[in-house]
């Protein structure tokens, strides 16, 4: 699926957009404050190699040259926004606005850098986040007051409901456990067994089995299966490949485990979700024209 991009980034120093994690990101850094926010699914996201359990209702920012990467466990649908310092007012102008983000400073500091809403305020964020699209989307008269004032209420929320550090961050896995997930991830498309992991990190599987429970929410079988679903949603978003073609390539021994599979994770067929990508690209690309 392609990412559709609203930016006013170079003008105003704001850019959002939804967007989908199919797959895993390799470290990297930005110039600017990014906050995300988790509509579905589940991840670990790596914020100066600390890790975070992210799910829905997860917020995360990352701060100003901090190295962060993602793990996805479940296909994870999430908004993305890119803030630069000067989208906010100085706070000592008497602009009658008094909030000014505490994290526009460089280098990560000490506080707390995930959020994690309830069901109740979830619900409530994901109201402010819909009306900042459908305002970007439409640009009616103010539009940008509209976003702007959206967003402040988004951020105080956020630091309303900040999580401790201690609290926020996954304990660091063990070297075996690294080396099992990492044989998982990139082998996950081939016939691979739990004898097989468990050679590589010298666990028993009842080990291995407790090991991914506590870090990743599952155990081998589950923690597979999520990964060859999250790599068949790849291909069906990034290919035009046929889904027989995919069903091979992520570890499905036949067309009809992989069908059966796919709509226990995802929820509807292969099909559908070409199907849906093919005419999002065609409908948002129609309205982005007559922007």
């Amino acid at each position: 699926m392609k990412t559709y991009h609203f930016p006013d980034f170079v003008k105003g120093g704001l850019e959002f957009a939804m967007q989908l994690y199919s797959h895993d990101e390799e470290e990297h850094l930005h110039d600017y404050v990014e906050l995300v926010y988790i509509f579905t699914g589940s991840g670990i996201h790596y914020v100066d190699r600390i890790p975070y359990h992210l799910q829905r209702g997860s917020m995360l920012y990352i701060n100003f040259g901090q190295l962060h990467r993602y793990t996805v466990i479940d296909n994870m649908s999430y908004v993305n926004f890119k803030i630069k310092p000067e989208y906010f007012p100085d706070s000592s102008k008497d602009d009658g606005c008094d909030f000014q983000p505490p994290f526009f400073t460089q280098g990560s500091g000490k506080q707390s850098q995930m959020a994690q809403l309830n069901e109740k305020d979830s619900e409530m964020a994901e109201q402010m986040i819909f009306k900042m699209l459908e305002e970007k989307m439409h640009q009616k008269e103010h539009y940008k007051t509209v976003i702007r004032n959206n967003l402040v209420n988004l951020l105080v929320f956020m630091q309303r409901n900040f999580v401790e550090q201690a609290d926020a961050a996954l304990p660091e896995p063990p070297k075996n456990l690294k080396k099992a997930i990492a044989y998982i991830d990139s082998h996950c498309g081939e016939k691979i067994t739990q004898e097989d992991v468990c050679a590589i990190c010298y666990y028993s599987p009842s080990y291995l089995y407790k090991a991914l429970k506590q870090y990743c929410g599952c155990g081998f079988s589950e923690y597979l299966m999520k990964k060859r679903v999250n790599k068949a949603m790849h291909y069906l978003i990034t290919t035009e490949m046929p889904i027989h073609e995919i069903a091979a390539l992520t570890g499905f021994s036949n067309k009809t485990h992989f069908y059966e599979t796919f709509k226990k994770h995802i929820g509807v067929q292969p099909s559908f979700i070409r199907e849906y990508v093919v005419k999002t690209e065609h409908i948002v690309q129609s309205m982005l024209e007559k922007l």
